[in-house]
C-alpha cells in the first residue's frame, strides 16, 4: 500500500519529500526557501509535531479544507519495519475497523496497514480511512493520477496543488493580476532546493475551464520580443507569441464560450501582421503590447488619426479596439478601457491613460526596458529559449518585501512550453547582478498638468511621508503639489507667477515644512496643505524689477528673516511677517542684479548684496558695511557665491573674480565666453562656456547647444552636476570627475532638480514637453 491511497478527495496540496536529510539545512541556506517557512509560522510547528522521528522517502504531507479560511494538515508515510509496538495511549475511537489515537492536543494518528497516518483534525483521518475501506485509492482521479506519474522523485520536494483553490499557496506560487490562477484541476512542481529555488512541472490544459493558458495551445513556441519595449520596472508583464491566428481564433472561441462573452463573431483578422501579444500592469495602469512583423506592415489596426498628440517626437492617438481584440485584452490581460496607441519602431502599444503612453515612450526612448536589466537578463537565461508564453513581475508586487530577500531576488518569472494537452512550467527568481552599473538611471513615473509649464518641478520636503514632493506651477498661475509618484495632493490659483524658487522654513520649530515664495505683490508662506500661514499672504510694494525671496537663517536657529530687494529698496520681515526695524540697509544706490545673499565663514555672517552699478556691498546682520570693496566689478549675469573663503562670481571678461574678507579683489583669467554660466559651493565651482562645461577644473565637452545653468547637488555623499540642453531637449548629469553618470542623457525639456527619497535613493525630476513631468531614479 502506498501513501497516495489514502489521500483525501477534497485535498488541495500534496507535498511529497524525497529526502529530509537535504532539506532541513536548506531551509536555512536558501534565502527563499527561509522566507517560506518564516511566512507560515503555525504551519512549520504543525508540520513539526505531525512528523515523526523517522520519516521516510516519499512521505506525504495532505493540505484539505477545513473552514472558509482554514485548512487541516495530515500527514501519511509509510512505518519503518522496526516499528511493529502498538501506540501507547488508549484508543479514543474504533473507525472502519482502525483504531484512531489522539497523540497530543493537536493532532490524531491511526495506522493502516503499513502506513502511519496523522491528522489535526479527527474528520480528516476518517475521511482517509473510509476511502480506503471503501477501495478508493484516488486512481480514479484521472488528472491527480497522470501528474502523480510526471514527478521526478529525485527532486528533494515534490509539489502537487490546485491553484484555484488554495488557500496558503499564494506565498509560495504569486497569484498573477494578468494570468489567471485558475489553471487546471491540479498542477505538479519539482522544486529544486538550491539557491535560488528552481520550481519545474507541468498544468494539464482542460477544454472546460476558461484560462488564458488555453488561448496558447496549439501555438508554436518562440523567444519572446515584447521586454524590448516593456519598461524595466514595470509591475507585471505577461506576453505570448502568436504563430498561427487561425488557431488563436479558435481558441479564443472556445475561451469566450466558457466564459459567456457576448461575442457572435471572432474575427482576429486586423492583427494578421502581429506575431507576438502581451500586457503590462504598471502602477495601477495597464497596457497592450504587439510585435508587428517588419517595418515594411502597415499598422496593424486602422486608427483615427484626427486626434493626435506627440510626445517626444512620437505620434500618439486615441483609439477604440475592434470587439473581438478589446475582449481578448481584458480577458487574458485584465485590461480596462485602452485609449491611447503609438507605434515604437516594429512594436504598437495600447495604454489606458496618456500618462502611461507617455511613460511606454519615455523608457523605450532611454533604453530602460526590460531586455536591459541585469535581472531579467539572469531569469531570461534560465528558462527555455523558446515558450508559449512568459509572466515577469517585481518579487516586491507578490511578496512581502520586508522578509522576501527583493534586493537579491528582484524579478519572479513564470514560462510555459505548451504541448498538445499540457503545458510545461517553469518558476525562476531573477537576481540582481554582482557588479551593478554605477548610475544606472529607470524612469520612476510621469504625469502632466493642466496647462505649459510656468515654473520648473522643484524638490520639496515631505515631513509627514519623510520623503520629496514636487512643486509646479503652470501658465495659467495654478500652483500644484504634487507626491513623487505623481499622486496630486493640492492646487492652488495664485493669480501670478512665481518669482524665483520656493524656499522651506519650519515657523514653529516642529519639523513640520512650509513653503515660501514671492509673486509681484504678495509674500507667501504655505503650509503642508497649500492653505496661508497667517500672516503671510503680505502685500508688497509695487515694483519694476522684482527679485526672488531671500531667506536668512543666521544661526540656523530657524529665527527666519524673509528678504526681499525691489528697484532700490530692500524689505525685510521677521518669521512672524513682522517688519526688521534694526535692519538699517533699506534703500540703495542701484538695483541689485540678484536676491541678497547670506554667508558664513570663520563664524561671522555676511550679507551680500550685488549691485547693477558693478559695486558690491558686503554688510553685517544690521546693514552696517562690513567690508569695504574699494573698486567695482564688471558683473556678468552670474550671482555671487561663497568658495573657498571667499565671495566669488564673474565679469564681462570672461575672468573669475574672488574677494577676500578683507575687501581685496583677485582676477583670474578663466577665458569664459559671453553668456557663461556659473555654479558653486564652498568648496567646487562649475562653468558652462559655450559648450565646455568645466567641473572642478576638468573640461567636458557637451555637444553645441542651449544649455540651462548648470546646478551642483550633493547627495549620498556624491557629487553630481546637471545641465539640459533645451535644444535637444537632454538632461546631463555628471561625476565630480567629469565622468557621465550611466544612461545619461535622459530626456527632458528644462532644468532638472535632484533630491534623495526616503529611502535613500537619488531621484531627478525635470519638465517634459510643455506640460509634463518626469522622475527618474539614479542608481549610483
Amino acid at each position: 500500500m502506498a501513501p497516495y491511497d489514502l489521500v483525501p478527495h477534497n485535498a488541495f496540496g500534496i507535498v511529497q519529500i524525497n529526502d529530509f536529510i537535504e532539506l532541513q539545512p536548506a531551509f536555512s541556506k536558501n534565502p527563499i526557501l527561509s522566507y517560506w517557512k518564516k511566512k507560515n509560522p503555525t504551519l512549520e510547528t504543525t508540520l513539526s509535531q505531525l512528523t515523526p522521528k523517522n520519516p521516510m522517502a516519499g512521505d506525504l504531507y495532505i493540505f484539505s479544507p477545513q473552514g472558509k479560511e482554514t485548512f487541516a494538515t495530515t500527514y501519511i508515510g509509510v512505518r519503518p519495519k522496526a516499528d511493529s509496538l502498538p501506540l501507547p495511549q488508549t484508543p479514543i475511537k474504533n473507525y472502519e475497523g482502525i483504531s484512531i489515537h489522539k497523540r497530543s492536543k493537536d493532532f490524531f494518528e491511526a495506522r493502516v496497514g503499513n502506513l502511519r497516518l496523522r491528522s489535526t483534525t479527527l474528520l480528516t483521518l476518517e475521511n482517509s480511512i473510509r476511502n480506503f475501506k471503501q477501495k478508493d485509492k484516488n486512481i480514479t482521479n484521472t488528472t491527480l493520477s497522470r501528474l502523480r506519474e510526471s514527478l521526478n522523485n529525485s527532486s528533494a520536494v515534490n509539489l502537487l496543488i490546485q491553484p484555484s483553490e488554495s488557500i496558503f499557496d499564494a506565498s509560495v506560487i504569486p497569484h498573477s493580476t494578468l494570468l489567471s490562477n485558475k489553471t487546471s484541476e491540479w498542477v505538479a512542481m519539482d522544486i529544486a532546493i538550491e539557491d535560488p529555488v528552481e520550481l519545474d512541472g507541468i498544468s494539464l490544459l482542460n477544454d472546460s475551464i476558461a484560462s488564458p493558458i488555453n488561448l496558447i495551445q496549439k501555438l508554436e513556441h518562440k523567444s519572446s520580443l515584447l521586454p524590448s519595449i516593456t519598461p524595466d520596472n514595470v509591475d507585471e508583464f505577461l506576453a505570448f507569441p502568436i504563430s498561427n491566428i487561425a488557431q488563436l481564433e479558435t481558441n479564443f472561441r472556445r475561451f469566450s464560450q466558457l466564459r459567456n462573452m457576448a461575442l457572435p463573431v471572432v474575427d482576429l483578422r486586423n492583427i494578421a501582421l502581429v506575431d507576438e501579444l502581451g500586457w503590462i500592469r504598471f502602477q495601477g495602469t495597464s497596457a497592450l503590447l504587439m510585435h508587428i512583423t517588419t517595418l515594411e506592415n502597415e499598422f496593424p489596426l486602422t486608427i483615427d488619426r484626427t486626434n493626435q498628440k506627440t510626445y517626444r517626437n512620437t505620434n500618439y492617438f486615441e483609439v477604440v479596439l475592434p470587439e473581438t481584440i478589446d475582449k481578448l485584452s481584458k480577458a487574458a490581460g485584465k485590461t480596462q478601457q485602452l485609449q491611447w496607441v503609438a507605434q515604437l519602431d516594429t512594436f504598437a502599444v495600447f495604454a489606458e491613460t496618456e500618462a502611461l503612453m507617455q511613460q511606454l515612450i519615455t523608457n523605450y526612448r532611454d533604453g530602460n526596458v526590460l531586455a536591459n536589466r541585469p535581472a531579467f537578463q539572469s531569469l531570461d537565461d534560465a528558462f527555455s529559449s523558446r515558450g508559449s508564453f512568459i509572466w515577469v513581475a517585481q518579487t516586491s508586487t507578490f511578496f512581502d518585501a520586508t522578509s522576501f530577500p527583493v534586493k537579491t531576488y528582484p524579478l519572479v518569472g513564470l514560462q510555459g512550453v505548451g504541448e498538445e494537452d499540457f503545458t510545461h512550467l517553469h518558476i525562476r527568481f531573477g537576481s540582481k547582478s554582482n557588479t551593478t552599473a554605477k548610475g544606472r538611471v529607470t524612469a520612476q513615473s510621469n504625469f502632466n498638468i493642466d496647462h505649459p509649464i510656468q515654473h520648473p518641478p522643484q524638490w520639496l520636503k515631505n515631513h509627514r511621508t519623510k520623503g520629496m514632493d514636487i512643486a509646479v506651477q503652470d501658465s495659467e498661475n495654478q500652483l500644484y503639489l504634487f507626491s513623487n509618484n505623481g499622486n496630486l495632493y493640492w492646487k492652488k490659483d495664485l493669480k501670478e507667477p512665481i518669482i524665483g524658487p520656493i524656499l522651506q522654513v519650519d515657523l514653529y520649530k516642529n519639523k513640520k515644512w512650509q513653503m515660501a515664495f514671492r509673486t509681484s505683490n504678495y509674500l507667501y508662506v504655505l503650509d503642508r496643505n497649500g492653505k496661508e500661514v497667517k500672516p503671510f499672504k503680505i502685500k508688497l510694494p509695487a515694483s519694476e524689477q522684482p527679485l526672488p525671496l531671500a531667506i536668512f537663517d543666521y544661526d540656523n536657529t530657524k529665527n527666519y528673516r524673509f528678504v526681499l530687494a525691489q528697484d532700490k529698496k530692500m524689505l525685510m520681515f521677521d518669521k512672524n511677517g513682522k517688519k526688521v526695524s534694526g535692519f538699517k540697509r533699506t534703500k540703495l544706490k542701484a538695483p541689485l542684479m540678484h536676491p541678497p545673499k547670506h554667508a558664513r565663514i570663520k563664524k561671522k555672517d555676511y550679507i551680500l548684496l550685488q549691485g547693477q552699478d558693478g559695486q558690491l556691498s558686503i554688510l553685517n546682520r544690521v546693514g552696517n558695511d562690513r567690508i569695504k570693496v574699494g573698486a567695482k566689478i564688471n558683473f556678468s549675469e552670474t550671482p555671487v557665491f561663497q568658495y573657498l573663503e571667499t565671495f566669488t562670481t564673474t565679469d564681462l571678461e570672461g575672468n573669475l573674480v574672488q574677494v577676500d574678507t578683507r575687501g581685496n579683489i583677485i582676477k583670474s583669467p578663466y577665458g569664459l565666453k559671453p553668456g557663461h554660466q556659473i555654479d558653486a559651493t564652498s568648496k567646487s565651482l562649475v562653468s558652462l562656456s559655450e559648450n565646455i562645461l568645466t567641473i572642478k577644473g576638468i573640461p567636458v565637452p557637451l555637444p553645441f547647444g542651449t544649455y540651462t545653468t548648470p546646478k551642483i547637488f550633493y547627495l549620498n555623499n556624491i557629487l553630481y552636476i546637471t545641465t539640459t540642453d533645451i535644444e535637444s531637449q537632454k538632461v546631463y548629469l555628471y561625476y565630480s570627475n567629469g565622468t557621465p553618470v550611466a544612461g545619461f542623457p535622459v530626456y527632458g525639456t528644462g532644468p532638472a532638480d535632484l533630491s534623495v527619497d526616503r529611502k535613500n535613493k537619488t531621484q531627478l525630476v525635470v519638465s517634459a514637453e510643455n506640460n509634463g513631468l518626469l522622475v527618474y531614479t539614479v542608481n549610483p
